[in-house]
């Protein structure tokens, strides 16, 4: 009866070690960070960073509104500007500030972005990188309210 159980301890020994090893390779999904939004996160090495960024139109050729925040989480300000095929804008935040984009009031006109598509943005701020971006329409609600 002894011989009976140590070898059940010994299967459920065994068993209980490659159940933990098949985690040993997988990592771990919610220490990584990724944009739960429609838009993209861009990050810049000087703590200032983009959130759900994306852009707004009607449709190509019609105005375009960026959309999303832009985050200074640093102790200094900073300089950010945004490149939308030629039309720039640039953004002066304070230390440890946001700036909601949509409310910012800046309109891009004669930029043909279908929604549906990405289009490259260029953003720089301690460093430039150049991202594909989401454009949007107004059927998703509350967008409708927002369109350009």
């Amino acid at each position: 009866m002894t011989r009976k159980i140590a070898s059940r301890i010994a299967a459920l020994a065994a068993t209980a070690a490659l159940l933990s090893a098949c985690g040993a390779a997988s990592p771990i999904q919610t220490k990584e960070n990724y944009a739960p939004s429609d838009g993209v996160r861009i990050e810049f090495s000087n703590g200032v960073r983009f959130e759900n960024f994306f852009l707004l139109t009607a449709d190509a050729g019609e105005p375009i509104r960026p959309m999303g925040s832009i985050v200074n989480s640093s102790n200094s300000a900073a300089e950010v500007t945004i490149d939308v095929d030629g039309n720039v804008q640039t953004h002066e935040l304070p230390a440890n500030t946001v700036l909601s984009l949509e409310t910012d009031g800046t309109i891009i006109d004669g930029v043909d972005a279908l929604p549906g598509t990405n289009i490259p943005v260029t953003v720089t701020s301690g460093g430039v990188t150049i991202y594909d971006v989401p454009v949007l329409d107004g059927t998703i609600p509350p967008y409708d309210e927002l369109l350009p």
